[in-house]
């Protein structure tokens, strides 16, 4: 699948504010208790953007939607950052009403679809970073091992290793220490022992907390 630049795209940053309008718009019906108002606004924007609503959208897997959004290779990743977006906002109104395992669901779908935006388009948006360490921190163990795997990747990739050895570690939670995971955070730790310190320590880390990490590793 080839990359598609975002920035270099000239309705970029009409996105950027259409997004930001949608989330404002949607959070100030949420907190005003318009929750099917609300649902139903998602729901009007994904019928126009993809045209279909959330819950034929949810019963689609991953790759399918992706390859929908895929024309010549190139996958719409402003399409797909929308959607992500939209299913972000439906999960945070099903888990403000009570509605946690469908709340997850859409939250974790919101996630790889973040991820997936961030490396097709090759580019680190602020905003999207922020959308993933955000759902990262909340989801938790509740994330899947590979999703953890492409978390990692992310994390690295953008510099934020802290972020990175955490995705490991939680790797390790959900797959009750697997030995590959262990060799892997091995690996991972004595390779940012070769980074400059002061990258480690825009990533988050530094010397100190690396060495520490590796001695537990031994015990």
């Amino acid at each position: 699948m080839k990359k598609k630049s975002l920035s270099s795209d000239p309705i970029f940053q009409t996105l950027v504010g259409a997004i930001t309008a949608m989330i404002a718009r949607i959070t100030q019906l949420q907190v005003a208790g318009s929750y099917q108002q609300a649902l139903q606004e998602i729901n009007n924007e994904l019928e126009e953007l993809v045209g279909m609503k959330t819950d034929q959208l949810m019963g689609l897997s991953d790759g399918f939607i992706i390859e929908l959004l895929t024309v010549n290779e190139f996958l719409d990743v402003q399409r797909l950052w929308y959607l992500a977006e939209l299913i972000k906002a439906e999960g945070d109104i099903k888990t403000t009403q009570g509605k946690k395992a469908a709340g997850l669901e859409r939250h974790l779908r919101a996630l790889n679809f973040l991820i997936e935006v961030a490396f097709a388009s090759g580019e680190n948006s602020q905003m999207i970073d922020n959308q993933i360490h955000t759902l990262f921190n909340e989801l938790g163990q509740a994330i899947p091992e590979e999703t953890l795997f492409n978390l990692y990747d992310y994390f690295d990739k953008s510099g934020s290793y802290k972020k990175a050895v955490e995705g490991l570690d939680l790797m390790l939670q959900v797959t009750h220490n697997n030995p590959d995971i262990i060799s892997e955070k091995k690996t991972y730790l004595l390779h940012l022992l070769e980074i400059p310190e002061p990258d480690l320590i825009r990533g988050g880390l530094n010397l100190t907390e690396i060495h520490r990490n590796l001695r537990n590793l031994k015990q």
